[in-house]
């Protein structure tokens, strides 16, 4: 009965929290004692909205739990936790609650038993998860001491030609840097839109297989031919590599930036209007709905190059996306799917941002170039970020 009251008196506590911080979202800063990656809150947010398996959840939990209490005490052959955490994983997701709260809540889940984790999943996901300090590769005169950076297993690719590939960076704070991350840290009511639909559009088979003129072919067993490359099922993993935005999203989630998908804003384009200013990354495919409701907002901060460039549509009955038009179809002479006056595709290939600029356009600013290692080492550029 004791155990029933204290949970019980846990979730008075969390609504009360939720309900406190419903006008006025947490703010979160270096000085916080939780860093929870990006990451984590992707895998919450589809959680809890039934679109990635316990399996794959159940292995955020443990990285965290890892890092509080001793996982050899509840030893277990089955992963199980209560069906009401998928609202704490929601509103975690959305910045209702905080680092904190959330970490503080899972632990007492796990110290009270009722949420299982599987001794197995311990051990493969300490493996996976497993995480190594990195030097950052100077990048063209940049400041590559600014974050400190580490590496998981897990997003190590080794190429066909035996060399390695980095697919996601995590970065951390470094303490002698406080006082310059006080003037990057996000100081006004900003959003940044992630880019799932682009980061499916790249995940093969898909739309660049079809590019390439190789969808006639096997991929895993399954025969793909053209149509089934331009309808792919909607990634729901944390979008990683170069062209999905990853290490300048893992930058802007440090630094205080609050997000929102854009199957969010698809769903619900007036999202937008909360915000006073919105980031776009490397949203490079969007439905109609995204594109009205970006174009039309008076302070978009367009931050990569090539946003806003091929159609697409969405079925949410089976979370799929098809591509519509852009990127030389349906006709070889169709570049920009919208036909967008502020096209600037042509600088995606400008990865130095040496001499950046954010240019004014009627809705916002674009920069112009396309700044993935910049956003780790360019201090300039998070400040003006945050000042525009």
């Amino acid at each position: 009965m004791l155990k029933q009251y204290t949970l019980f008196l846990v979730i008075c506590i969390s609504f009360s929290i939720i309900f406190l911080s419903t006008n006025t979202p947490f703010s979160y800063s270096v000085y916080d004692d939780e860093n929870i990656s990006y990451w984590h809150y992707s895998d919450a947010k589809w959680w809890s909205e039934g679109k990635i398996s316990d399996v794959k959840f159940q292995k955020s939990l443990i990285v965290l739990l890892e890092t509080h209490t001793d996982l050899s005490q509840n030893l277990s052959n089955e992963f199980s936790i209560p069906p009401w955490f998928s609202y704490t994983a929601k509103w975690f997701s959305e910045n209702k609650i905080s680092n904190d709260v959330y970490a503080s809540a899972i632990t007492y889940l796990y110290n009270e038993n009722l949420l299982k984790i599987s001794n197995s999943s311990i051990i493969n996901t300490s493996l996976e998860y497993s995480s190594t300090d990195i030097p950052l590769i100077q990048t063209f005169e940049k400041n590559v001491d600014l974050f400190s950076a580490s590496l998981l297993n897990k997003d190590v690719v080794l190429m066909n030609d035996g060399s390695t590939r980095y697919v996601d960076v995590q970065f951390d704070f470094i303490p002698e840097n406080i006082k310059i991350y006080e003037t990057l840290i996000n100081t006004s009511n900003s959003v940044v839109i992630i880019p799932t639909f682009t980061f499916t559009a790249y995940t093969e088979p898909g739309f660049y297989t079809f590019y390439r003129g190789e969808c006639d072919q096997e991929f895993h067993g399954k025969l793909f031919r053209d149509d089934d490359c331009l309808t792919v099922p909607i990634n729901f993993d944390k979008p990683i590599d170069f062209t999905a935005s990853t290490l300048g999203l893992n930058i802007l989630h440090l630094l205080d930036y609050p997000f929102i998908t854009d199957v969010d804003v698809d769903k619900n384009p007036e999202i937008l209007l909360n915000y006073d200013k919105v980031i776009v990354l490397h949203n490079e495919y969007v439905t109609e709905k995204m594109f009205d409701a970006i174009t039309s907002h008076p302070n978009i901060v367009y931050l990569y190059p090539n946003a806003l460039y091929a159609e697409i549509s969405v079925n949410y009955d089976d979370d799929t996306i098809s591509l519509i038009r852009g990127h030389n179809y349906p006709e070889p002479t169709i570049r920009n799917g919208f036909d967008w006056i502020y096209d600037n595709s042509n600088l995606e290939y400008n990865i130095e941002c040496v001499d950046w600029k954010f240019e004014p356009i009627s809705n916002g600013h674009m920069l112009n170039c396309y700044p993935e290692y910049a956003m780790y080492s360019d201090e300039l550029l998070l400040k003006t970020l945050n000042d525009l």
